[in-house]
């Protein structure tokens, strides 16, 4: 089937449209990101560490290494803030919210 002169147009645009969007640069952050407060940071790990489907997600997303030194890092935090508040604290016996020895 011959094409027109208009088909070739087109596919010659689109060909180049694609090189432009191949040719951006990757974004360092993902598009929708925004930074958060160190209290919004606490909060957004409190209901992750509590939620072992979310960490499974996570690792998911961005692999175990990051997730574990994401993990360290908040977990550490999160005791410190709840060092002294009593036992009506979550953190009570040494132990994460999947039962395990903590990070």
């Amino acid at each position: 089937m011959k094409t027109t002169e208009f088909e070739d147009l087109v596919d010659l645009v689109a060909g180049q449209l694609v090189q432009a969007i191949d040719a951006l640069p990757e974004a360092d952050v993902p598009f929708d990101a925004r930074k958060l407060s160190s209290r919004q940071q606490m909060e957004s790990y409190i209901q992750q560490r509590n939620d072992p489907e979310a960490f499974k997600t996570l690792i998911q997303q961005q692999g175990l290494g990051p997730v574990v030194r994401y993990a360290q890092r908040f977990e550490k935090r999160y005791r410190n803030m709840t060092d002294g508040m009593g036992e009506d604290t979550e953190v009570t016996d040494g132990t994460n919210s999947f039962g395990s020895e903590a990070l």
